[in-house]
């Protein structure tokens, strides 16, 4: 089975892949298919369908993180009865938040936040927005997560994403899993960069929004699920697609 830990930017996809490296034995697919610019074992995009047609995970359980936002790729993903792809789902105030302090550690991002947001946090926003749009769907391949109640039931949420991977985890088991994914832990241990495990709680944003702010994202957000929108979105998606295809 290939397992694709494959949220969207900054809301946790991360934390997914590595909670659920604990609770599976697992492997990497070849290093030709694999980004090596990235730590994680991310298989490249162009790459997809020729693995899915030749990879291992008809035999083993191969685990891989991504952020796939096209709707090609994932008809191929959730069409692959040997493939289950987890998204998770984060308020997007924090998601632009995380955002925010991630494009500093990388000095790309424009300071103070205000500045941020109206620069460059609304692009962040509405890109993780349509991302989600991509992923509407209720194959029984597809499971979706909420960041704040992984962080409010740990225990229960990961009994459930256990259980839908095919494993029953004991009380012994969540206790090693949630040891080994503390952010403390992570930032020495991961063996990813300790940028990438701020802070981890919800709520962050209350101490960076203002009301303009607040309200221009509410805008984006109702622009997101209006009627015709998600359309042209998922229209966008296929033509990249054919675009990425065109260029290998």
């Amino acid at each position: 089975m290939l397992i694709v830990a494959n949220g969207a930017f900054k809301s946790g996809s991360t934390w997914l892949f590595l909670i659920t490296r604990e609770i599976l034995p697992q492997s990497k697919p070849p290093t030709r298919y694999l980004n090596p610019r990235v730590p994680e074992p991310i298989i490249k995009r162009r790459l997809l369908a020729d693995y899915l047609r030749h990879g291992e995970h008809r035999r083993q359980d191969v685990l891989v993180k991504s952020h796939y936002d096209l709707l090609p790729l994932r008809w191929l993903l959730l069409n692959d009865p040997h493939v289950r792809v987890l998204n998770i789902r984060r308020d997007i105030r924090d998601v632009v938040v995380s955002a925010y302090y991630h494009f500093q550690a990388e000095k790309i991002a424009a300071s103070p936040f205000d500045a941020f947001y109206w620069s460059q946090g609304r692009q962040v926003a509405g890109n993780v927005l349509n991302y989600h749009l991509i992923w509407e769907t209720d194959s029984p391949h597809y499971l979706c997560l909420q960041y704040e109640t992984l962080l409010d039931d740990f225990s229960g949420v990961v009994t459930q994403l256990g259980r839908w991977l095919g494993a029953e985890l004991g009380e012994e088991d969540l206790k090693r899993i949630q040891a080994n994914t503390q952010l403390d832990t992570l930032r020495v241990q991961s063996g990813l960069p300790s940028a990438r495990f701020r802070h981890g709680v919800a709520g962050d944003w209350q101490n960076h929004f203002d009301a303009a702010m607040l309200t221009d994202l509410a805008d984006i957000e109702r622009r997101s699920q209006s009627w015709l929108y998600p359309q042209r979105v998922k229209l966008y998606s296929v033509l990249r697609y054919w675009r990425m295809k065109g260029k290998k």
